[in-house]
Order: structure tokens, then sequence, then C-alpha cells
């Protein structure tokens, strides 16, 4: 294995860097624009899916790696 490929940040880690960091986002903006935190978390939600179907769907893995 090539330590120079191992290090490479892809697209799917990107989509799992994403999704926790809609929420954060989401429940920070919610907390300084005084939102309920079921409107945050729905709104980390959705953007959450999107991302998801964009890598499942949109930009789905391929075999033999990116």
């Amino acid at each position: 294995m090539n330590t120079a490929d191992s290090r490479r940040f892809g697209r799917y880690d990107l989509v799992l860097v994403l999704i926790p960091a809609a929420f954060v986002v989401s429940l920070l903006a919610g907390h300084l624009l005084s939102l309920p935190a079921h409107l945050s978390v729905a709104a980390a939600s959705l953007a959450s899916a999107a991302v998801v179907l964009d890598g499942m769907f949109r930009n789905p893995p391929v075999s033999g790696g990116e």
C-alpha cells in the first residue's frame, strides 16, 4: 500500500465530515438566531440527507476506488 494514497482526502471522506458538520453549524446558528432546537435539527437532517443522497446516488462509489 502506498502511503501517499492512504493520506489522500477523498470525496467520501468529505461526505463523512459534512454530516456532523451540518448538525454543529445548524445548532450554532439556531442558538445564535434563537430558533427552536427542533427546527435546527430538522434543517441539519435535510442537509445531511442531501449529502448522503449525493454520495450514494448522484456520485456513487465505483469499484477500484476513486
